[in-house]
Formats: structure tokens, sequence, C-alpha cells
């Protein structure tokens, strides 16, 4: 009974096994049947109302900062930066899982050829 070839084939399964796996959750998560690892959370932040603005150039600076911070979450929401940060990290740990599973099917081929 020859070891390294049942050894061998074993990888090449496991290795096989691990590049499907992380093909399959990514195009569920890219697909939107999975949500991708909350690897990222927005933090909120009360804001506080110390004082009312008195005179008229507190009041048009406040209005200013009112009608900028309206514009810049219809541009960009805020969940929009955590959900691609969170796509982003699992791209980038699908990317070492596959060439994981390829080098583990390579020990496998190179231990079969033995």
């Amino acid at each position: 009974m020859n070891y390294k070839k049942i050894f061998g084939t074993i990888l090449i399964i496991l290795g096989i096994g691990l590049i499907f796996w992380t093909v399959l959750e990514t195009y569920n998560i890219f697909t939107v049947q999975k949500e991708s690892p909350k690897m990222f959370t927005i933090a909120t932040q009360a804001i506080s109302k110390e004082k009312e603005p008195k005179t008229l150039e507190e009041k048009m600076q406040a209005l200013q900062l009112k009608m900028v911070t309206e514009q810049f979450e219809k541009m960009m929401p805020a969940g929009f930066m955590v959900k691609l940060l969170n796509l982003m990290a699992w791209s980038i740990g699908a990317f070492i899982l596959f060439f994981g599973g390829g080098k583990i099917s390579q020990i496998g081929i190179s231990l079969l050829k033995s």
C-alpha cells in the first residue's frame, strides 16, 4: 500500500474542494444571495446641540453645513463605504483561499508523481 499516493489524492481533492467552495461563496456574495462577512462596521456618533446659532453668520454656516451634509449623503449613502470595504476584504480572502487550494493540489500532484 502506497501512502504517498493516497495522501496525494486526498490533498488534490481537498485543494479542488477549497477552490470550488471559494468560487461558490464568492458567487453567492456577489449575486446578493448571501451577505459578505462583516469585518467593518459603522460607528455611530451622537451629535450634541449645545448652542443655537445666534448671529446671522453662524446661522448661515449651520445652513451651509446642513446642505453640504445632505448632498454628500445623497451621493454616497452611509452604508456604501462599509459594504465596499467588506467586499474588498472578502475578495482578498477569496484570492488567498483560491491560491491556497491550488498550492494544496500542487503538493498532492507532486506526491502522486514521486
